[in-house]
């Protein structure tokens, strides 16, 4: 829900302030409602929306909680009309068909051009891939293939959506793959990446080229690991599991980021990457602009795999692509056309609730993966994570206060005390287990078993405060290590050197190496192996006995401590509090009050773009 407030301009930083400034002298205007306009424009893009939707904006009241920390006022103009002519005659505003600063598109967004660009170019390579014809596969490898590589694991009578995402994927040169934790999305891309190698082998063929890519260096890393445990497992030839990659990397080192450039790369429409099928885990986390330029560096014959879950948490930066490419989970149906080819090829049966009218070509590329192996339907944080993602507030409490889910306990923590003893016990106990390690190796296992995540970064309850606290605590304890100069101290880096391929959420551990010095220590090697690295080539870095929600996206742990604080903030949403405790893999501790509980699951991110409309059945309003 976003707040809406008076008729007066929003409080702008100064940049924002020099941005209009400076718009306004180009188009020879200082006409109020132009300034209104761009200043709005600069706030909601910094809250990651792609564009203003002036329909929504024209006349809304504020809706959001008095005193809310960080919400910024918008304006409510009374004559809406008005101010439509207003841009409209600016020189400053187009429809796109030529370049100007500001576009306005025919269902009243308002973009920055570049925004404006990055979701044009998404939507033209993703439209390219969902209208080429069905691709041609052999039924008889594949009826062999599947149950193979997808060896029966459900009741009787059960669709596996695993092999309707395998056969989805095998047809469409698109393929988007959503679900929720534990619902096995990587074992799944793993047996496609598997079946797109035997297609070829079988055909005569090279095996094709494959990219397995995530945006940040933390997700990348799991995503090898998850691959090369699942590749072990596969039934196939040696010569497939020798195809399948070992090695996954960041968009942007894909890309070629150049040094001291945040947004030109090497690749790009006039230097592809060298590639047949690409891979990108954890898409919810790619915003417009990094997707923008991922799918235009992509060859127009290469295959795109998106894989994540459409209800975590979107991008940092602005937009909410895989949330508009999924569309709410609209994609119910498919075509009749694919329906009859999966249906032939792979000798399975759709139920009718799978195929009907497909409004979004798109539609026939999304596969929702539904059964989870990890959270089992009614298991404790699956269970919880359901009636969070639902908005269900009274079943969130009434489940909680019961203590029905054995994996939860949660805590009503008194303001004035953001660190109760069951959480400093639990960090206490935890972060002596990786001091007293044997090695680095068994350090930094112990260090991804366990995290604290917190709501906000600052504040009494945000990430720095409870590092701050933990840390003195186990200083002061000597339980643990509690102080930068010793074995054991956890880090998180907050910065990107490409010198030493250290990034934004990479997370060490200071260990000694042979001669006694203290090193940082990482994982994500060629081969396995672990990096090190002398303190003083660190860059940027802090204290990870906590972290923020957005920070853990990509990660999962065993147990995890959400920690959120004790007055509402506009950052408490149910995408915030789901990613959170989805972050947890067998036991959560929760620390918040009941009405900040029922205040998030009130609250949902509404991202404004364009793209949804464009990929759903309404191109004519977006793109000239």
């Amino acid at each position: 829900m976003r707040r809406r407030a008076s008729t007066a301009a929003p409080a702008a930083p100064d940049l924002d302030r020099h941005l209009v400034e400076l718009l306004c002298r180009l188009a020879d205007s200082r006409h109020p409602d132009l300034q209104i306009a761009i200043a709005l424009l600069c706030q909601r893009v910094r809250d990651g929306d792609v564009c203003v939707q002036l329909d929504a904006e024209a006349g809304a009241a504020d809706s959001g909680p008095a005193g809310e920390a960080g919400a910024h006022a918008a304006p409510a103009w009374r004559d809406r009309d008005g101010l439509l002519d207003t841009l409209r005659a600016s020189a400053l505003v187009s429809d796109g068909s030529k370049p100007t600063p500001l576009v306005l598109d025919r269902g009243n967004r308002l973009y920055f051009y570049r925004y404006w660009q990055h979701e044009q170019r998404i939507f033209e390579q993703l439209e390219l891939r969902a209208r080429q014809p069905l691709a041609k596969v052999d039924p008889a490898w594949l009826r062999q293939a599947l149950p193979r590589l997808f060896p029966p694991s459900l009741p009787a009578g059960t669709l596996d959506w695993q092999q309707v995402a395998a056969v989805v994927a095998l047809l469409r040169p698109l393929c988007v793959i959503s679900g929720g934790p534990g619902t096995g999305k990587t074992h799944t891309v793993t047996k496609i990446l598997a079946l797109l190698v035997e297609q070829a082998l079988a055909a005569g063929q090279r095996p094709p080229r494959l990219t397995l890519l995530a945006p940040t260096g933390k997700a990348a890393q799991r995503l090898v690991e998850s691959v090369r445990a699942a590749k072990a497992a596969l039934a196939c030839s040696d010569e497939v599991r020798a195809a399948l990659p070992e090695q996954a990397s960041t968009v942007h080192r894909a890309l070629g980021a150049l040094p001291g450039q945040r947004t030109r790369f090497r690749h790009g429409p006039d230097h592809p990457l060298p590639t047949d099928a690409v891979l990108v885990d954890e898409a919810s986390m790619v915003d417009v602009g990094l997707m923008a330029r991922l799918v235009g560096a992509l060859p127009a014959s290469a295959r795109l795999i998106l894989l994540g879950d459409r209800d975590q948490l979107s991008s940092v930066e602005a937009g909410a692509v895989l949330g508009d490419i999924c569309n709410s989970g609209r994609a119910l149906a498919y075509s009749r056309s694919l329906r009859q080819e999966i249906e032939r090829c792979a000798g399975m049966t759709l139920p009718d609730a799978a195929s009907g009218a497909v409004r979004s070509a798109v539609g026939d590329s999304i596969v929702t993966l539904r059964h989870s192996y990890r959270h089992a339907a009614g298991g404790d944080i699956g269970e919880l994570a359901a009636l969070i993602n639902t908005g269900d507030a009274d079943g969130l409490l009434t489940g909680l206060r019961s203590g029905r889910w054995s994996g939860v306990q949660w805590l009503q923590a008194a303001p004035d005390d953001p660190c109760p003893d069951p959480l400093l016990e639990r960090a206490e106990e935890h972060y002596t287990r990786v001091r007293d390690a044997a090695s680095a190796r068994q350090a930094l296992q112990e260090l991804g078993r366990f995290r604290v995540l917190c709501a906000l970064r600052r504040g009494p309850t945000g990430a720095e405060r409870i590092n701050a606290l933990l840390e003195r605590s186990l200083l002061e304890t000597g339980r643990a290590a509690g102080a930068p100069q010793q074995p054991g101290w956890p880090l998180i880096v907050t910065g990107n050197d490409y010198g030493v391929q250290l990034f934004n959420g990479d997370v060490g551990v200071l260990w000694p190496d042979s001669a006694g010095a203290l090193r940082a220590v990482f994982e994500g090697g060629a081969g396995g192996e672990l990096r090190e690295l002398a303190q003083s080539w660190l860059p940027g870095h802090e204290a990870v006995y906590a972290m923020t929600v957005h920070k853990s996206q990509g990660s999962e742990f065993d147990r995890v401590a959400v920690v959120l604080p004790a007055a509402p903030s506009p950052l408490l949403t149910v995408e915030l509090l789901y990613t959170a405790v989805t972050r947890a893999r067998s036991a959560l501790l929760l620390v918040a009050s009941e009405e900040i509980l029922r205040f998030t699951l009130s609250r949902r991110v509404r991202r404004h773009s364009g793209l949804r409309a464009a990929l759903w059945g309404e191109p004519a309003a977006i793109f000239p």
